[in-house]
């Protein structure tokens, strides 16, 4: 159990570390909201496939349910709250590291907004590693239980709304949308950072780019503001 404790930590902080300097401070300008965008749905992922591995304790649930030492239910039940403490102190390597690092704002810029991004990213843990319980108390064999795991976790990731937005995926499939648990990791983390009514992040001549008028000098655009 401490093993396996020891190499999520290790997984989240490299993996943390390579985002924080991979989005170093990023600004506001409409390049640097695309980045945080992107930052905020890879880290999300993130978060459920490192809960990945504890599928490995499946065999020590075998173990104990061939002696009919408890039922299937108890066992996912008690995991599930057992293993709050050590994804607190995941969350917190998580949060410290990125939300400074990369210069997430949040509500308030300050506590409040890290206090949001912290517990958001706790229950992302928390989701994440209940369903990989849930479904190590299922699926027997532990390498169709990984197979099915990340399968899932994969569409999870596809229906979030980032690869795709919500009015473009089909009717048919809309409702595997709203059961993926990354979505609303991912829209919590979004309104924390960009639900502001009075914070702009397109100024000036940054309303240009991505139109025809991007190369144009920005003499040219300063003009075009004053028009």
């Amino acid at each position: 159990m401490l093993e396996l404790f020891g190499i999520r930590l290790g997984v989240v902080l490299v993996t943390r570390f390579i985002l924080a300097t991979i989005f170093w401070h990023v600004d506001n300008s409409p390049k640097g909201v695309q980045q945080r965008i992107g930052f905020f749905a890879f880290a999300v992922s993130t978060t459920f496939y490192t809960c990945a591995k504890a599928i490995q304790e499946c065999y020590i649930f075998m173990r104990e349910t061939d002696y009919n030492a408890y039922r299937r239910s108890l066992y996912i039940f008690a995991h599930s709250i057992i293993s709050i403490p050590s994804l607190i102190v995941l969350s917190i390597f998580f949060a410290a590291i990125t939300f400074w690092m990369v210069g997430v704002v949040g509500l308030a810029s300050g506590l409040h907004g890290f206090l949001f991004f912290f517990f958001t990213i706790v229950a992302s843990f928390w989701a994440g590693s209940s369903l990989v319980t849930f479904h190590s108390g299922v699926v027997s064999h532990i390498m169709f239980g990984f197979i099915v795991v990340v399968t899932i976790l994969a569409y999870f990731v596809l229906f979030n709304g980032f690869i795709i937005s919500r009015n473009r995926i089909h009717l048919y499939w809309i409702w595997f949308h709203y059961i993926s648990l990354v979505k609303y990791s991912y829209e919590a983390v979004l309104q924390n950072e960009f639900d502001k009514p009075t914070k702009s992040f397109v100024k000036g001549v940054q309303m240009f780019d991505k139109t025809p008028f991007e190369t144009t000098p920005t003499t040219v655009k300063l003009k075009l503001l004053q028009i």
